[in-house]
């Protein structure tokens, strides 16, 4: 929602998400002080991932549900779906951080500091989950 916000903020609401996103990282990163600014995103999306996963493992959303009348088959589908499903979105959050932190840290690194890098978005993130088999099966299970 943020990234959806900064995004219209900076007037590319129209464009396709791959460009919007790389265009809102650019943006971000001319101006003094955007490329903290990144890395700081980046770092809260990286933690905010590893929260889920970890309260994903611990089935922390079992909070929020009432599973007093379910019998035991139907509690334990629930369980283990809402373990996977947080975690796998645990690892989505953590992968689009990292690749934030990595935009940040290259970007400090290029020769001509001027020339803002596109930072990675989700459908990179699920590119670098592909096998190259045709399968895609890491990608197909978040």
């Amino acid at each position: 929602m943020f990234a959806g916000v900064v995004a219209f903020r900076m007037g590319t609401a129209g464009k396709s998400g791959n460009n919007q996103s790389k265009d809102a990282t650019a943006t971000l990163m001319s101006h003094p002080g955007g490329r903290w600014l990144i890395l700081l995103i980046g770092l809260v999306v990286t933690g905010a991932g590893v929260a889920l996963v970890v309260g994903g493992v611990r089935k922390i959303f079992l909070k929020q549900l009432n599973l007093a009348g379910l019998n035991p088959r139907s509690r334990r589908i629930i369980e283990t779906l809402g373990t996977v499903g947080t975690a796998a979105r645990g690892i989505v959050f953590g992968a689009v951080g990292v690749f934030l932190v990595v935009a940040a840290v290259s970007f400090w690194r290029a020769a001509d500091p001027a020339a803002p890098r596109p930072a990675r978005n989700q459908g990179d993130v699920m590119s670098v989950l592909d096998t190259g088999d045709g399968q895609g099966w890491p990608a197909g299970l978040l």
